[in-house]
């Protein structure tokens, strides 16, 4: 059984931190006994520790991946959070933060071969673009676009196949699917070169540009519009469902989670079905998403 919560007196990690051996050893300790899938290092210690904080925060998204553990263990950060993942503290019920069940008709399907997840062998330590953040970390939204044009079954075609395959080849040689088959891997591996895939086609940048990306296809797929906050309502988003476009939707609830999804399918009441196999999320409300982009299909 885990042990009492493990508090640090000085901040420990990356930068100017103090480091000093007592603090240093409890986060080796948490980080040992976090779950690999939730962003923990069995095989933490003294050489890696700085690191694997890191690959802590972007996999649970805190702390603003800024590898530094501050001490205190009241508020929502880095500590506290590596504490209820080992297990030392267990959050009080709030109720339900997500639907557990819908009457929900499917607009957007999804086939078994399309359900991807960040967290996948095959592509979860692939860089994003040159930068050091990887798909299992800050790829959700890679993700949703990829499993939301690989629904449609829509492939990579030349010239742009071949710029897959030859990124593929360097960042991620072992990887033997058909490259021509969109997945978070191949879709990546478009958007790095020359980073026409990421925000202001900026080397060093991990953030997608949902535009851009669409170019390996053409007009095949193309990004219409996007939306935020109170610019879109319920109602419309249902009916961009019921016209068989492709909605990748930002979940943010309440600024607890930071996170993008497929939208699949609604009810009448407010609830949509989403395709996430990297959280696992199966229902959200609609006031829980704050952005939308919806993608048309040729």
């Amino acid at each position: 059984m885990p042990g009492p919560p493990l508090s640090i007196r000085f901040a420990v990690g990356a930068g100017t931190s103090p480091n000093k051996d007592d603090d240093v050893g409890k986060i080796i300790t948490l980080l040992r006994e976090v779950e690999e899938w939730a962003g923990g290092t069995p095989n933490a210690d003294r050489t890696n520790f700085k690191a694997a904080i890191q690959t802590f925060q972007r996999v649970n998204r805190v702390g603003g991946g800024d590898g530094i553990v501050s001490p205190g263990i009241e508020r929502p950060r880095t500590l506290r959070l590596l504490n209820v993942r080992a297990g030392r503290i267990v959050e009080p019920e709030k109720g339900a933060a997500y639907p557990e069940t819908a009457n929900v008709t499917i607009r957007f399907q999804v086939p078994p071969s399309a359900q991807y997840s960040q967290g996948d062998k095959r592509w979860k330590e692939q860089a994003l673009n040159d930068s050091k953040d990887i798909i299992w970390g800050k790829g959700c939204a890679l993700t949703a676009c990829a499993t939301m044009i690989a629904a449609k079954n829509i492939r990579f075609q030349e010239p742009h196949l071949a710029t897959v395959k030859s990124v593929l080849a360097s960042k991620n040689p072992s990887y033997a699917l058909d490259p021509a088959i969109v997945t978070p891997a191949t879709l990546e591996a478009w958007m790095s070169y020359g980073s026409q895939g990421y925000a202001n086609r900026s080397k060093g940048r991990s953030d997608l540009d949902f535009g851009y990306l669409t170019g390996g296809f053409g007009k095949r797929v193309w990004l219409w519009s996007q939306y935020k906050g109170s610019a879109t309502s319920f109602a419309e988003v249902s009916g961009w469902l019921r016209s068989g476009l492709g909605v990748v939707a930002h979940v943010s609830n309440e600024g607890t989670i930071n996170h993008w999804v497929v939208l699949t399918g609604h009810d009448d009441s407010g609830i949509f079905s989403v395709m996430d196999r990297s959280c696992e999320l199966q229902f959200v409300y609609f006031s829980q998403l704050d952005r939308f982009n919806r993608y048309h299909f040729s």
